[in-house]
């Protein structure tokens, strides 16, 4: 005897519930938030990355510029010494003087090179040092990009002639106080402390606590605590010394700047104030041969 074959009907695919698709559309949205989230981020790190290539290569020139002016001989050189101090080419103090550096012949034989040729956007401010005596002279170039105007211009940016008040290329002096910290914290006692903007960088030029030996030291100021005091970034802030003599824990040791005269580029100054961000793109030191 044969039984009849029974069949059971195909259960119906099961459909989605509205609180799945909602939870669905939720995660969608929030990975394509993320994903919008890297564009700018990528393109600012892509923007940094072509400045810092096109600074390098400023510097460089700078540097070659500097090298042949270096081998150029008046009756005391236009690199002048100056012993253990960084100067500006033409150099302001933070108090708002002048010196006068072999009659400003140095700054009127680079400041014809100091915006770039190529790229008028980007231009340099130059400092060094040079020991009495010595062949050489260490060259500091802060690598800048305008940042409230198209582009950089002789008549807006320097004044060739000795200047009575500061160019907006020229490196400002100020005085500061470094203090080794949680995080690492500079203030601007005195001197042109306006120009000061997160991203710049500073330059000890006088360190009289350490008898000069933290001077030319670059330090660059992160963001803003209060009154005329900033953080130091990461990267780029205070590291204590162990001085002249190479030990750590003796008297010589240094573990904070104070009252050092500096010098900073910062914001621009062709409308007769301050404004804008921090000038400053990179910055980098080498050695120059001098007659």
């Amino acid at each position: 005897m044969h039984l009849p074959l029974t069949t059971t009907p195909p259960t119906p695919p099961r459909g989605f519930t509205l609180t799945e698709v909602m939870f669905a559309v939720i995660l969608l949205g929030v990975g394509f938030i993320m994903l919008a989230a890297m564009f700018p981020v990528a393109i600012q790190q892509s923007k940094s990355n072509v400045d810092e290539s096109e600074a390098a290569s400023i510097a460089r020139g700078m540097a070659n510029v500097a090298q042949q002016l270096g081998q150029y001989t008046t009756s005391t050189n236009l690199f002048k010494p100056t012993g253990t101090l960084v100067y500006s080419i033409a150099d302001p103090q933070y108090d708002g003087t002048n010196k006068l550096l072999d009659s400003y012949n140095l700054w009127k034989s680079l400041s014809g090179d100091l915006i770039n040729a190529n790229d008028p956007r980007y231009a340099s401010v130059l400092l060094y040092k040079r020991a009495a005596n010595s062949y050489s002279a260490q060259l500091f170039v802060f690598v800048t990009q305008v940042r409230t105007r198209s582009q950089y211009s002789q008549a807006q940016d320097f004044n060739v002639a000795a200047p009575a008040t500061y160019c907006n290329l020229q490196a400002r002096g100020v005085n500061v106080s470094i203090a080794d910290g949680t995080p690492d914290t500079i203030t601007f006692n005195g001197g042109d402390f306006n120009a000061v903007a997160e991203g710049c960088y500073v330059v000890i030029a006088n360190d009289t606590g350490s008898s000069g030996w933290m001077n030319g030291r670059v330090y660059r100021v992160g963001s803003y605590v209060g009154g005329t005091t900033w953080q130091l970034m990461p990267g780029n802030d205070f590291q204590a010394d162990a001085g002249p003599d190479g030990v750590s824990s003796t008297s010589d040791d240094v573990t904070f700047i104070t009252n050092a005269d500096a010098f900073v580029v910062g914001r621009d100054i062709t409308t007769g104030s301050y404004e804008g961000p921090a000038q400053d793109v990179a910055f980098y030191t080498t050695y120059i041969s001098v007659r």
